[in-house]
This record gives structure tokens, sequence and C-alpha cells, in this order.
């Protein structure tokens, strides 16, 4: 074998050892890092949010819609209670009014009542009188033929005749009066008593009363239906309000989401996917570091400033398998670190 052949043979000794070692190297590296992530409980994947991600998207529009239902709720309500204060004044007024008709009635009653008995006694006076009245006219009418002979026998004359006469139907007359009066005072003694009567809640008997008993009823009635709208009014305001404040709620979740606070925020945020394995390190205020290759001179880069509990799903940086975790927020001084292929939470590999 030539010297060059030597040299050839050798170089390609030494190379397939080179290969081999690399080939085991890379091999042992793959080993390491599997193991490394099996056991590590405190990786986390960078993830970069988009302002046109889809679900940023999505979500916007569903804040928006809900803001805008509880605004309507709010405006709903607010109205609602407005009429509902128009609702008590209107029935304070009513029950005013319900209060002085009933008083009205009440006085009108017994002032009825008192004024049948004086009518009464007026017109036991009045039938008393009348019946001497009579007695009176009865003597009368034996004046009267007593006249007409004594004129006939030339005893008095005819003018006294006639004066006679004329007295004679002034007492008549006052008696027809007299009579009169009475019937009038037994009309009124029976309209007292049948008012008093309706508007102590006895037989309709008074047209003019059942107007005043008509006219309180409908106080009443209007009384009782501003209550009764009052009621709904106020049960319908409690739940638009109940409702009102659950969309809020809603929206309240909503914005809180690491989606929709990228819109909001005026300056990049940073988050990263953290999966449940290792939720015991993701805590506010731990600190985050940054490896090279991984695993190697690790150094601080931020802190974890909140955490959202909304589960996500993203792939292992190693195993590229869908994993189930949550999202974290970081304050990165380093932002570059948000490209870096994974994170660490709480401290660095100490093994690496």
């Amino acid at each position: 074998m030539t010297r060059t052949q030597k040299i050839i043979v050798t170089a390609y000794r030494y190379l397939a050892i080179v290969v081999l070692g690399a080939v085991l190297s890379t091999a042992l590296a793959y080993a390491a890092l599997t193991l490394f992530y099996t056991v590590n409980e405190s990786w986390a994947a960078p993830v970069v949010i988009s302002r046109t991600n889809e679900k940023i998207l999505r979500l916007t529009a569903e804040v928006f819609r809900t803001r805008q239902a509880a605004d309507g709720l709010d405006s709903a309500w607010k109205a609602l209670s407005r009429e509902s204060e128009a609702l008590r004044e209107q029935s304070r007024v009513f029950e005013q009014l319900v209060a002085s008709a009933e008083r009205a009635a009440s006085q009108q009653q017994r002032a009825d009542l008192q004024l049948s008995h004086q009518v009464e006694e007026i017109g036991t006076a009045k039938r008393g009188d009348i019946a001497k009245t009579r007695k009176v006219l009865s003597e009368i009418s034996t004046l009267e033929d007593t006249i007409e002979r004594d004129l006939q026998a030339g005893l008095m004359t005819r003018e006294d005749a006639i004066r006679m006469r004329a007295t004679i139907n002034g007492y008549k007359t006052s008696a027809t009066d007299a009579t009169a009066t009475a019937v009038a005072l037994e009309r009124q003694l029976s309209d007292l008593r049948r008012s008093a009567t309706t508007l102590a809640g006895g037989p309709a008997q008074m047209p003019q009363a059942l107007e005043v008993l008509a006219r309180t009823a409908g106080y009443r009635m209007q009384l009782d239906n501003l209550r009764l709208k009052l009621q709904q009014n106020m049960q319908d305001t409690a739940s638009k309000q109940r409702e009102a404040q659950q969309l809020r709620q809603i929206v309240t979740t909503l914005s809180d989401s690491p989606y929709f606070r990228v819109t909001q925020a005026d300056e990049p945020l940073f988050f990263a996917f953290v999966p449940y394995d290792n939720e015991a390190v993701a805590q506010p205020g731990q600190p985050v570091f940054d490896c090279i290759l991984q695993v190697l001179l690790c150094s601080r880069v931020g802190t974890v400033t909140r955490v959202h509990r909304d589960e996500e799903r993203a792939q292992h940086p190693l195993f590229k398998l869908e994993t189930r975790g949550f999202l974290v927020e970081l304050d990165l001084a380093a932002p570059q670190a948000a490209k870096s292929r994974v994170l660490f939470i709480g401290r660095a590999p100490m093994l690496f």
C-alpha cells in the first residue's frame, strides 16, 4: 500500500469516527432534550398574537355586540325608572283624590243624616199646623154660608162681603201652600235619607250619591292600575338591571382575554403558552429566562405579569404534538426573547 493510500484510508477512518461521533452526539443531545422536556416543569413557549388574528376579530365583534346590548338594557331600565317615578307621583295624587272623595262622602252622609233629622222635625211641626188649619177651614165653610145669608138679607154691604171672602180665600191659599210645603219637606226628607243610605254603602237609591261613589270608585280603580303598572315596572327594571350586569360581567371577562387586550394596548404585548403540567410555576411576578440552544447559557429576560386561565392548545416545541394549557402575559426587558422557541419560568434549567 502506497503512502497516499495510507493517508486516504486514515482520513476515511477519522471521517467515519467524526461522523459516528456526530451521529452519537446528536442522538445523545436529542435524548437529553427529550428527557429534559419530560421532566422539566418550567418551560413555556412564546406566542405572538397578531392584531389580525381570526380570534381577535370574532372576539372584538362579540365584545361590541355585548356592550351594545348592555347599553340598550341600561337605557331601558333607566327609562323604566323615570316612568316609575312618574307613576309614583300619579299614585300619590290619586291617593289624595281617593282620600278626599271618601272624606267628602263621609261628611256628606253625616250632613244628610243631620239635616234629615231637622227636616223631619220641621215636617212634624208642619203637619200639626196643617191639622189646625184644616180645622179652621172647616169652620170657615160655615162662615161663608153666613156671609151669603147676611148679604141676601141686606145685613152687610157687597164690599164687606167681598173683603171677607178675600180673607177666607187667603186662608185657603195658605192652607194649600202649607200642604205643598209639607209635601216638599217629605220629598227632601226622602232624598236625604236615600242619599245617606247610598253614601253609607247601602242599596243604590240616590243618583247624585251614586255619582259621588262612582267617581270615588273610578279614582280607586285608576290608583290600583297605577300600582300594578308600577309593580310591573319595578320587576322589569330589576330584571333588566340583572341582565345588564350579567352582560357587563361578560364584557369584563371577554375584555380580559389576551386576544382582546392585544387590540387595546398601545404597546406590543408578549405572551407564552404554558402546558398544564407546568401550571405550578405560572404565577404573576415569577422571573422569565431565555437560553441559548434552549437550555444553555440562560439569562433573565422578563417577568410574568398576568395569568389567563382560558384553555389554549399549542404544539410542543420538541415533539410537535398538540398540547393543552393556557397563556401567561409577559413583561420582557428583551423583546427579542419573544422569538425564542422556548422560555423558562421561575428558574433557569439548573442541569444545563
